[in-house]
């Protein structure tokens, strides 16, 4: 099958060319794109850890299966955040990227916190979490959160990721990666960084068991 590949920014300086036809299996992913299209083009190889990818002007995960004949886009790191990564989608967090990103040669300490959906709450069987976002206004306090933890400790990069959608239990909703010059910023950034993440963002869940459903705002279970 074909696919059109959309590249921007520097990716387009690496390639030559703003976009490309690539012929690739049925059933590929975009992970397989990638990896083609950098093997010809090896100087793609150290954007991987920070690249988003979309297809259909969706953002999907790497692992997401390719159609024939639809458009997919390399997304190179937005101007005014090379060294924050902040975002909020339905897609799954991907762990390994967040730490990859944050992982720096000059930086001796790195804090990783993931927030997972638990199989119940004071004993009652949760089925699953349904989170709501008012995305735009969530980015922005994101991005704040991430500008202001820069002013309160010396840190080296951070990722902020939240998920929305339907959650089971053990999926990952939230990631908080930092890394600093010593552990003690690292700890003080991440703990500070996810409390306040829950405080202030405006995000929602629902839970949803046997018994039915209930929202959590705030401290009340509506």
């Amino acid at each position: 099958m074909k696919v059109r590949v959309l590249f921007f920014a520097s990716l387009r300086n690496v390639v030559g060319s703003e976009e490309l036809e690539v012929e690739l299996p049925e059933g590929s992913s975009a992970e397989a794109l990638f990896a083609l299209i950098s093997e010809r083009w090896p100087g793609l190889k150290p954007y991987r850890p920070v690249l988003r990818v979309a297809a259909g002007e969706e953002l999907v995960p790497w692992s997401h299966i390719l159609q024939p004949g639809q458009e997919v886009a390399l997304l190179p790191p937005v101007s005014g955040g090379s060294e924050d990564l902040v975002r909020l989608g339905e897609e799954p967090i991907l762990v390994d990227e967040c730490l990859a990103f944050v992982q720096r040669e000059d930086c001796g300490a790195v804090v990783l916190f993931l927030g997972t959906v638990r199989n119940q709450t004071g004993g009652q069987p949760v089925e699953r979490l349904d989170y709501q976002a008012y995305p735009p206004v969530a980015l922005k306090e994101m991005a704040r959160l991430a500008a202001e933890a820069r002013g309160r400790w010396p840190l080296g990069s951070l990722a902020l990721w939240h998920r929305h959608g339907s959650l089971g239990p053990g999926e990952i909703s939230v990631c908080v990666a930092v890394s600093a010059g010593h552990r003690k910023e690292a700890f003080e950034a991440g703990r500070w960084l996810i409390d306040t993440l829950k405080s202030t963002v405006p995000l929602w869940k629902k839970e949803v068991g046997p018994e039915g459903e209930v929202w959590i705002e705030g401290d009340a279970r509506v």
